[in-house]
């Protein structure tokens, strides 16, 4: 999928299976521990596992542990 001019840069980052960062989120809309849904430049993002937390969450970058 090429990337838009107007569309901002994101990636993600998956470490062993348990550990996950991404950047150019814009939002978090719902998060359990099941369950994590944001909003990137690209569109809704849905990460799904067990025992998912928030770590730290910054203008930079997103931080999630327990995806598996």
């Amino acid at each position: 999928m090429a990337q838009t001019a107007s569309a901002k840069a994101h990636s993600l980052h998956i470490e062993n299976r348990s550990r996950l960062t991404a950047s150019g989120v814009t939002r978090v809309d719902f998060f359990s521990e099941t369950l994590i849904t944001v909003q990137t430049a690209d569109g809704r993002l849905h990460i799904k596992g067990e025992g998912l937390y928030i770590e730290n969450m910054s203008a930079d970058a997103v931080g999630a542990g327990g995806v598996r």
